[in-house]
């Protein structure tokens, strides 16, 4: 897990952009940022704003136990708060019967395609996407 400090956080317009840009990245979806200040009032607005971001986006982050229907340990994308020692992925629960089932044929797929590539069998990478054609 990458830790990302931003020092002279009380500055609104700079750590909503830094902020911003580092939720862009996927690898960096499941770092720690920790905001610093010497003003504690704006880094407390700073911290709600970034909050706000984080939760509206969205993180992308292993399945533990957030989302209690998936498979632990995939990824998952959940609401997270961020305060002064870092971003902090939020719970979900059970998602509805039905999402689960489609976002499940989603996992297996990738499931496989990376148990297909790593053991280098064909057959379950036909099996993870579009089967293979043999021309004749």
């Amino acid at each position: 897990m990458v830790k990302i400090a931003i020092i002279g956080a009380g500055s609104v317009v700079f750590t909503r952009r830094l902020v911003g840009d580092i939720l862009s990245f996927p690898s960096l979806a499941d770092s720690k940022i920790a905001l610093m200040d010497i003003d504690a009032e704006r880094l407390g607005l700073i911290s709600v704003l970034c909050s706000k971001m984080v939760h509206d986006s969205g993180v992308a982050a292993r399945n533990t136990d957030l989302i209690t229907n998936l498979p632990h340990g995939c990824c998952v994308e959940v609401p997270c708060l961020v305060d002064s020692l870092g971003v902090h992925p939020c719970q979900v629960g059970d998602l509805p019967e039905q999402s689960a089932a489609l976002i499940q044929t989603n996992i297996n797929v990738q499931r496989l395609t990376v148990e297909s590539i790593l053991e280098g069998e064909r057959s379950k990478k036909s099996l993870a996407g579009k089967p293979k054609r043999e021309d004749k």
